[in-house]
């Protein structure tokens, strides 16, 4: 925790353990090599062992890679070997030799298809400034626009292309960000964070966009991220990308607010606390919470005017949600869960998950994506064993506020497996009141 500058916990000076390893393994190499087979026995014992609890005992394999027990295995037949031989220069010769295999064999498995595969994780330079070059937000002119302003953000291209277009965002990868922003993120329920340190704007609400001085946006035309474009956003320009031929809407915010705004009243901290998400948002916009433990008389004075609405799931599609049991069972990616409802119109449009938690024993961290024929969106979830866990059980998705009748709404999950699930809510929150 101190090492990564009291940000939050990390494990990236593991190296300093490597280190000393290093230095143990350089200070006793001459007396290991002065050892007699009879010395290894113990430590060819705890081999045998492990190599019979990776062979009937699961979390063995977890903990040991088979490439791992081939490693140790190997290392200890060296230094077996060590002890018959002789001649010094040949006993460092084959030191390094084993060096130099096991740091080979490493990179292999991490590096190729048949591994870990880390390198089809990186793309190429040309790849990466095509993709930024072509972000939405780069169809942006703004030169004119002497005031500060951020450009809204629907997920990047790249990571922390804003810094490379040159614009002030809504999106952060930086492993030294304040944890009040996590915070803050995470008390309105906002689905877009990805990990305590990464996260891709604030879900396009019309709220958290207002308070941080969102002032753009640009969609791709007719895409269903346009559709979930927070209220009071009028389109100002059309943009015809010519080397892709993609036509992108540029909106620019009606009721803009500036990188600095006052308040005439306040709240309490935890009067803050024990309002819902939605309401807290509605409560940021009539009154700054403070430490202080008055609330200046407006608890009875705060507008809160989100509503449920009532909803129906349709389970036929290779999702099943057992009410009974909190448990939703996914048969594959691309089993769906429809949620069908009916929205009011010229109202911000919310689904809310309570209480979700993914299986420890799936992989650590997946996505979940909702569609309709008007919105797309998604949302991050993480084991609470994962290295990076946001511990955290709600996710509340922004539908738009153009939803209208009738609307489908269709739940897909990158993993197969069972997630726990309480209960889902469907709210809706009128911008009438907005402007005022």
């Amino acid at each position: 925790y101190m090492m990564n500058a009291m940000s939050y916990v990390t494990n990236r000076w593991i190296f300093g353990y490597s280190f000393l390893i290093a230095f143990i393994v350089v200070c006793i190499i001459d007396e290991v090599l002065e050892l007699s087979f009879k010395q290894f026995i113990p430590m060819i014992v705890i081999a045998v062992l492990v190599c019979v609890g990776y062979m009937i005992y699961e979390p063995v394999k977890e903990l040991f890679p088979w490439q791992s027990l081939c490693i140790m295995v190997g290392t200890l037949a060296v230094l077996c070997i060590l002890t018959k031989i002789s001649n010094q220069w040949l006993k460092y010769a084959l030191i390094f030799a084993t060096v130099i295999i096991s740091m080979g064999y490493n990179g292999f498995y991490k590096n190729s298809d048949s591994g870990y595969f880390y390198s089809d994780e990186f793309r190429s330079t040309d790849d990466i400034v095509s993709k930024i070059d072509h972000a939405n937000e780069s169809h942006i002119n703004t030169a004119e626009d002497k005031s500060f302003y951020r450009i809204g953000s629907i997920g990047d291209n790249a990571e922390n292309q804003a810094l490379t277009l040159q614009y002030n965002g809504t999106a952060s990868y930086y492993s030294l960000v304040g944890g009040k922003m996590f915070e803050y993120l995470k008390e309105l329920e906002i689905p877009s964070i990805q990990n305590p340190d990464r996260w891709y704007g604030f879900d396009e609400r019309t709220i958290p966009d207002a308070l941080a001085s969102v002032k753009y946006y640009a969609f791709e035309k007719d895409s269903r991220e346009e559709g979930t474009r927070p209220f009071g956003y009028k389109k100002t320009d059309e943009i015809i990308d010519n080397d892709t031929g993609k036509t992108y809407n540029i909106y620019e915010n009606q009721y803009a607010l500036p990188i600095g705004y006052t308040y005439d009243a306040t709240i309490s901290r935890d009067y803050y606390d024990s309002l819902s998400a939605l309401d807290k948002q509605e409560a940021l916009m009539q009154a700054a919470v403070t430490d202080l433990s008055v609330n200046n008389n407006v608890d009875d004075k705060l507008q809160f005017s989100d509503t449920s609405l009532d909803y129906q799931v349709i389970e036929d599609e290779g999702i099943t949600w057992d009410q009974e049991n909190h448990m939703l069972h996914v048969d594959s990616p691309d089993s769906k869960l429809k949620i069908e409802f009916n929205a009011i119109p010229n109202c911000e449009t919310y689904v809310r998950f309570h209480n979700l938690n993914i299986d420890p024993n799936t992989e650590g961290h997946f996505a979940g994506k909702l569609e309709s024929d008007k919105v797309k969106s998604a949302m991050y979830f993480t084991a609470s064993d994962y290295r990076w866990a946001l511990d955290r059980e709600d996710y509340m998705i922004h539908l738009g506020h153009e939803n209208d009748g009738k609307t489908v709404l269709e739940l897909t999950f990158e993993r197969p497996g069972d997630i726990e699930l309480d209960d889902i809510a469907i709210h809706s929150v009128p911008m009438d009141s907005y402007v005022a």
